[in-house]
């Protein structure tokens, strides 16, 4: 007896209850990915047809030669010989016609794993960072390849095979019975005659596999760097750039896929070729013996039971399969359901526009989860446009969080937020991650050249060569550059996440992706904390003056890097405790001063 589910029990998975079995999850699967399925309905009724027509053949190929030994006669031995070599010619027909039916199914379900894997990717670029710190990047990595494979793998060919084997299992079943179920089953022996084809065969699918495994490997190398990198991504606006990147990969591992898939066919029906052309070549020396004569009918029935009877078994074998897989399936297709239906930051039509860089946050109040305690508390200030502000605080005060905000990768439980005097929820995504420009504390590097992640999705030709040159200067990053001459410069590769970069470096290499914009808003979050002094000093002089008269927002813990700030805000347990300017913070007892005091001791 199974125990009821407690706290400790989560129950059953998603999909295995009583209700997911074939038929039900038939229908919901079909409605849910129709989406995907629409341009392919042509090519899938075309499938079904070829289902339709392949089925019959094994009960009419069965009954063939019980047909021809029954009305063989001596005097009509030419006659009967044109027959078997139109069944042959009938053969090539129907392999072309798998073949055919093969190339459809490679196209349909390469095609759909193409989408629905994009879907996948284009979805984390609209998730909330909540809902991305709720997923792994293990758990996102399974969704894209192997939940997709698996549904993909189910709806073809495994779903339409199961179709076209109810058919052919009620054909063969009615060519049984017109038989007499007394005859003994023959053997024939099987020689295989295509050896050399199939290792000139199997050397080219050895190849193409091995080109899907690198690509695939490939593919997972990105996916996983895009989830990592999704705050650096959604926030620069170039999660777009990235996911049309990851299609065109996707669109070379589906040629290859197909070209496999193919190859594979090509393997499996050579052995076939060479039992049939064994088998009628028997045909032709039985009856070319008239001694044997007498027995030729009976041999024929024996035939076909024996064929129809060994035949007959892989339709319900491969019913019985569809079962199975269909109960191995549900768990992946509810968990992508999941991924799919997780809700989006809501994307307005763009009905506000920010007029500058102010910002203004009226009772802003945020938790990660009802229950939980508030992160920020009614926090409310007002940053002038063109302004130098400062926000610090303790380690969990909210600063982060209330630029997670700003950038809408979270949304508030209750207060609002406005830019440049319009409010955040009207503001379009793209627009409103063009207008602010994040620098994070610990940017992501992808597995590229210093170049690549310095335009992070923009191309040079669109940047213009003299203003990367520019951002990488602000940004003192041609030391970097010089000392990897040998490696190729700006085009010496990083390693997987900057692994070759310091961490100043790759801050360096955050800097110099806002330095190529043009932002009104510029955000920055401990951007010196992986930093010397001496060049920490440089790139603040660069940032005043390259982004003079725009709205500038520092969060920080190294207070001389504030000092001249127009407005130094500090938060403590998610409320504004305090405002002013450096001089004027000194003068009041609080965490300011206990910090200064601090730092200056230091």
């Amino acid at each position: 007896m199974s125990a009821a589910p407690g706290n400790n029990d989560p129950g059953p998975p998603p999909g295995s209850g009583p209700d997911s079995g074939p038929p039900p999850l038939t229908r919901e699967v079909l409605w849910y990915f129709r989406p995907f399925l629409r341009p392919h309905l042509r090519g899938m009724a075309g499938c079904f047809v070829l289902l339709l027509l392949t089925g019959t053949a094994p009960a009419v190929m069965g009954l063939m030669p019980a047909f021809l030994t029954a009305n063989w006669q001596p005097d009509r031995l030419t006659v009967l010989w044109w027959g078997l070599a139109g069944l042959f010619v009938f053969q090539l027909v129907l392999a072309a016609l798998q073949f055919l039916l093969s190339y459809w199914f490679a196209r349909i379900s390469q095609s759909f794993t193409r989408d629905a894997r994009l879907a996948v990717f284009r979805k984390m670029g609209r998730l909330p960072a909540a809902a991305m710190g709720e997923q792994s990047l293990g758990a996102l990595a399974q969704r894209s390849t192997t939940d997709v494979m698996r549904v993909q793998q189910w709806l073809a060919p495994l779903l339409p095979n199961a179709l076209g084997d109810v058919v052919q299992f009620f054909f063969m079943a009615a060519a049984l019975f017109w038989l007499s179920p007394g005859f003994a089953l023959a053997v024939l022996p099987l020689l295989l005659l295509c050896h050399w084809f199939l290792r000139v065969l199997n050397h080219r699918l050895r190849r193409l596999s091995r080109e899907c495994q690198l690509r695939s490997e490939g593919l997972m190398t990105s996916f996983i760097e895009g989830a990592a990198g999704y705050r650096d991504l959604v926030a620069s606006g170039r999660f777009g750039k990235a996911a049309d990147r990851f299609g065109e990969s996707l669109d070379g591992l589906r040629r290859t896929a197909v070209r496999m898939t193919v190859a594979g066919y090509l393997g499996g029906v050579a052995p076939m070729l060479a039992f049939t052309m064994l088998l009628f070549g028997y045909y032709f020396y039985k009856l070319g013996d008239t001694a044997s004569a007498g027995d030729m009918e009976y041999l024929g029935r024996v035939m076909s039971f024996a064929g129809l009877l060994a035949g007959i078994q892989r339709p319900l074998m491969s019913v019985a399969r569809f079962f199975t897989e269909s109960a191995m399936v549900a768990p992946s297709f509810h968990a992508l359901k999941e991924l799919l239906e997780t809700p989006e930051v809501p994307d307005p039509p763009g009905t506000a526009h920010p007029a500058d860089g102010g910002l203004i946050a009226e009772g802003l109040t945020f938790n990660y989860g009802p229950g939980r305690r508030p992160v920020l508390q009614d926090v409310s200030f007002e940053i002038p446009d063109g302004s130098f502000t400062a926000i610090i605080g303790q380690t969990g005060s909210g600063k982060t969080t209330l630029f997670h905000l700003l950038l809408r990768l979270l949304e508030p439980v209750s207060g609002s937020l406005r830019v440049g005097g319009a409010p955040l929820d009207q503001i379009g995504l793209a627009e409103l991650r063009e207008t602010v420009g994040f620098i994070p504390q610990t940017p992501f590097i992808f597995d590229a050249s210093i170049k690549e992640n310095i335009l992070m999705g923009m191309t040079e030709e669109a940047v213009g060569t003299e203003r990367l040159h520019q951002a990488i200067h602000l940004a003192q990053l041609d030391g970097l550059i010089a000392g990897r001459a040998s490696a190729g410069g700006i085009e010496a590769p990083v390693g997987s996440g900057g692994a070759s970069l310091s961490g100043g470096e790759r801050q360096r290499i955050a800097l110099a992706r806002v330095f190529l914009r043009e932002p009104r808003v510029i955000v920055c979050d401990e951007y010196t904390a992986n930093i010397d002094n001496a060049t920490a000093r440089l790139i603040q002089q660069a940032l005043a003056a390259h982004f003079a008269g725009r709205t500038r927002i520092v969060i920080t813990h190294q207070l001389y890097t504030v000092r001249d700030a127009d407005r130094i805000i500090v938060l403590e347990r998610g409320r504004v405790s305090a405002s002013g300017t450096h001089g004027e913070m000194l003068t009041q007892p609080g965490l300011y001063r206990d910090l200064w005091e601090v730092q200056k001791l230091a």
